[in-house]
Order: C-alpha cells, then sequence, then structure tokens
C-alpha cells in the first residue's frame, strides 16, 4: 500500500546553487510525492532534475506555460482554448484542464472607477497596457484600421519603456508608418501600481496585440472594468489572453479572423451604453469566475493534484 499523498513543501534549502544530482537526490530522500516545474524553458530552469525523475509523479504549469517535451513530466496544466484537444496528442505532457491556464490574484487595493470616459470624453479611447516589444506591425495596422473607422477616437500605450524619450520617438514613428497618426496617440511610462491601475480608468476598450498576447496586462484590464478585444493564433503566446477571455465570460471578444479583430473594436466602439454597463458589472464577474477567484481555482488544482495521485496509486508504477 503506499504512503497518502505528501503535499508538504520540502524544506531544501541553497538548493539553487546543488547539482542536479544533488537537488534530485534530495527531493528523493524528502519523499515528494508531487513535483511541480514552474519553469519550463525559461531561464535558471532545473529540467535537468525533472528529467532523472525523483519524485513519482511531475507536472508543468503557470510560469512558462506550454510543454517542455519532457517524458519524465507527467502532466501540463492548462485550459481547452491555450492548447486545444486536436493538437494535445503532440505534447509529452498529458494536458490537465483548469479554469484558465493562468490567474492573478485579486487587485491590492480597492480603485474607485469611473464611467467608460467616452461618455464624458466625447470620444473612444483604445488602450494598450502591454509592453511595447509585443507591438507588431501586424497588430499596429489593424489598430490604424480601427481608429479610421471609429471618428475621433484615440490610442493610450502605457509601457516602462516609454520613459525614455528616444523609445518615444520611434514608437511614434514605427506606427506612423503602419497608418497610425502620432497625434491621435497619447503615451504614458512608469508609474506607481495604484497609478498605473488608475490608468485604466482612461481607457474604453483595451487591444490586445497579437501574435504575443497579453497575460498580467489583459487580466488587470477585466479587473479594472476594461473589456479587451483579442485575436487567437497558433501557439500559447498568441492565444493567452483568447483563454482568458471566455474564462471570464467573454467569448465574444475574441477572435482569430484580423478583420473580426478589427470589427469587434468598431462595433464595440458604437455602443457607449453597453460599455459602460459592462464596465460597472465586468470586476464582479472577474472576481467571481473560478479562473480569478483564489478559493475556486486553488481547489481545481487540488482536485488535479489527487487526481493524478489516485492515478498513480492504482497503476503499476
Amino acid at each position: 500500500m503506499r504512503r497518502p499523498t505528501n503535499f508538504r513543501r520540502s524544506p531544501i534549502a541553497g538548493a539553487s546553487q546543488w547539482s542536479d544530482d544533488r537537488l534530485a537526490a534530495e527531493i528523493r530522500a524528502d519523499g515528494v510525492d508531487i513535483l511541480i516545474d514552474l519553469s519550463g524553458h525559461t531561464k535558471g530552469n532545473r529540467l535537468g532534475v525533472f528529467a532523472r525523475k525523483p519524485a513519482p509523479i511531475q507536472a508543468h504549469g503557470w510560469g512558462h506555460g506550454t510543454g517542455t517535451g519532457l517524458p519524465t513530466i507527467d502532466y501540463l496544466f492548462s485550459d481547452p482554448v491555450a492548447i486545444p484537444a486536436a493538437v494535445r496528442h503532440l505534447f509529452a505532457e498529458t494536458v490537465v484542464d483548469l479554469p484558465c491556464f493562468v490567474t492573478l490574484e485579486p487587485l491590492p487595493i480597492e480603485l474607485a472607477r469611473a464611467s467608460t470616459p467616452a461618455i464624458s470624453n466625447g470620444f473612444v479611447t483604445f488602450g494598450v497596457f502591454n509592453r511595447i516589444s509585443k507591438i507588431s506591425d501586424q497588430a499596429a495596422q489593424a489598430w490604424s484600421r480601427i481608429l479610421e473607422r471609429v471618428p475621433g477616437s484615440r490610442l493610450l500605450i502605457k509601457d516602462v519603456a516609454l520613459d525614455d524619450q528616444l523609445v518615444r520617438d520611434n514608437l511614434l514613428a514605427r506606427l506612423a508608418t503602419c497608418g497610425v497618426p502620432a497625434e491621435r496617440v497619447d503615451l504614458l511610462g512608469t508609474t506607481l501600481r495604484v497609478d498605473h491601475l488608475a490608468s485604466f480608468n482612461r481607457v474604453d476598450i483595451a487591444l490586445d496585440p497579437f501574435p504575443q498576447n497579453g497575460g498580467v496586462s489583459t487580466l488587470e484590464a477585466l479587473q479594472m472594468g476594461v473589456p479587451v478585444v483579442a485575436k487567437l493564433g497558433n501557439s500559447l503566446p498568441s492565444r493567452a489572453a483568447g483563454s482568458i477571455l471566455p474564462a471570464l465570460g467573454l467569448p465574444d471578444w475574441v477572435t482569430d479572423s484580423e478583420e473580426a479583430y478589427v470589427d469587434i473594436a468598431v462595433s464595440r466602439a458604437t455602443e457607449i451604453d453597453d460599455l459602460d454597463k459592462l464596465r460597472r458589472e465586468l470586476p464582479g464577474q472577474v472576481r467571481a469566475a473560478p479562473a480569478c477567484n483564489p478559493v475556486a481555482y486553488a481547489q481545481a488544482a487540488d482536485e488535479a493534484y489527487r487526481a493524478m495521485w489516485k492515478r498513480y496509486c492504482s497503476s503499476d508504477a
């Protein structure tokens, strides 16, 4: 009879300095039942340890989000949009669905949320709060078509990199080349956390970049009551926002077509009363959804761990 599942955290000190062999040996000695990788193929990962299979059950999730390619990692946490059923056979791991492949803790402070700014401004403001390195020419050209079809609308872009005047000038020049007039763009740089979140009160609709989507920025916009338009691609980085939105009850804001992406933004920009209503309701909707409710999300992860353990106990492993 195998021992009951052990969920304790191993008290390994200084493990980052140990060799893969030593760390794997310590994990075995500690009796870890389920070992979770949060790094994937990112800097500082310890996939060499996972390749040694020091725990009977090994899984990857959250930190990297996509597959590792290691046959010694048994499970991969994701969701049905981030990794569709049609491609799951390509992964070395068995995909386990959570409410969303990623989550975000509730906002640290309760901020006053204004009405959708178009009501007082008289024009619609589209927002991009992602790293500007994610802004592709393809996305910028789509934003140009949106601004052209929504008279008087503006584009607000916020990123810490925009503290540098040269970066600002280069971005405006590149956007102009893609058809986005510099005079209709507002740029914001570094702010305190509270002011960063409050900046969403200046935005009616957020535009997610593509092919690389937003993650935290998408969730923050929704927590502040700002809906996000997203375009699905063929890899996890290009499906992140498209995964988050339906998990929080906004499937109609996602498309796999660039033309439909433009159409969604344009059509929603004409529905000011609906935008204002959604702005009031969205924060509560986000808090209640299992994808962003800490208790519900943790329970889903806990159930997944227990299912892994039961499956292992009933096997011949």
